[in-house]
């Protein structure tokens, strides 16, 4: 329904505009748990202890990534959410059009509603 496609919209651009800003601590609570150990299997490594504990620090303009397009939501059989998603990222990895040209990222974010949160979190990044 429109209501629940605008809040995966609200998501994804809170975890665009967090990842802009360098806010890793805004950024964790758009992750479920399980999410979070996916990314970080080790635990609180070196990596992750910086980003949390150092100050925010913006991205520089030319490395800054964007929310190109939202293909397709769609209700999964488990009562989750999935969202295909058209990332620019320039420092990524993915399908340049061209030399010109930001890196193009496709992925589907798999969301889940959290009730205590009263928002849609991401669970999976396929």
């Amino acid at each position: 329904d429109g209501d629940t496609q605008n809040e995966i919209l609200f998501t994804l651009e809170q975890l665009v505009a967090c990842t802009n800003s360098g806010n890793t601590m805004q950024r964790l609570p758009l992750f479920t748990k399980e999410q979070i150990m996916t990314m970080f299997p080790m635990g609180m490594d070196g990596r992750l202890a910086s980003m949390t504990t150092t100050g925010s620090q913006p991205l520089p303009d030319d490395v800054r990534v964007g929310l190109g397009d939202v293909l397709n939501i769609r209700r999964l059989a488990d009562g989750r959410v999935a969202a295909d998603a058209v990332f620019t990222d320039p420092s990524g990895v993915g399908i340049s059009l061209d030399s010109r040209n930001s890196v193009i990222t496709h992925a589907t974010l798999v969301l889940v509603w959290n009730e205590p949160a009263g928002a849609w979190l991401i669970d999976e990044i396929r």
